[in-house]
């Protein structure tokens, strides 16, 4: 893979010195969900898991002389009978919604991307137009909604000079940036 896309000399005609460049290749890392694996406890009862516990044959397992197959077989007797009683279940997190995502935001995009679907179905000028003026509808109750975020969040911080450069903290440009890449030519 190439490092660099293109690179190059401008002459911007001002000065006598041409403008160097190069246009790199980056990407942004893509989001990718985590799967987690644990138990329901929702339908627990402690009595009744401690009743079917005391019936487990765990003499059974004495017929192995390796440690780490009596393990093994002990492992075994706990691990289902606490899986009758607590089941392992599978949850995919997804990605985090932004921090101005609310419910009037979500309402907005649902109906912008609907008028979406419809246009590219019929191709039709006037859909077009509905879903352009959706769209803009959309980029400015997004932007009300991060400048109401962060009047909340700068009103409640005040007279603490600490919290409120947390609240700043999370915005992109004070985040490092790991994949810029920084070339002196000289």
């Amino acid at each position: 893979m190439q490092r660099f896309l293109h690179a190059g000399a401008f002459n911007p005609d001002i000065s006598d010195h041409h403008l160097v460049y190069a246009i790199t290749r980056a990407s942004c890392p893509k989001w990718v969900p985590k799967t987690t694996i644990r138990r329901n406890f929702k339908k627990f009862d402690a009595k009744k898991y401690n009743e079917d516990i005391s019936f487990i044959p765990f003499h059974v397992a004495s017929i192995f002389e390796d440690i780490d197959d009596l393990y093994w077989a002990w492992e075994r007797l706990l691990t289902d009978v606490l899986d009758d009683h607590a089941p392992l279940v599978q949850k995919t997190i997804a990605k985090p919604k932004p921090f101005y995502f609310n419910s009037e935001v979500i309402a907005a995009i649902r109906c912008r991307n609907q008028f979406k679907r419809k246009y590219y179905a019929t191709k039709d000028p006037n859909d077009w137009e509905k879903y352009r003026q959706q769209r803009n509808r959309v980029v400015s109750i997004r932007r009300k909604a991060i400048k109401e975020h962060f009047a909340k969040q700068c009103s409640a911080s005040t007279g603490k000079p600490r919290e409120f450069w947390n609240v700043f903290k999370t915005l992109p440009v004070f985040q490092e940036k790991s994949d810029v890449r920084v070339y002196s030519v000289g």
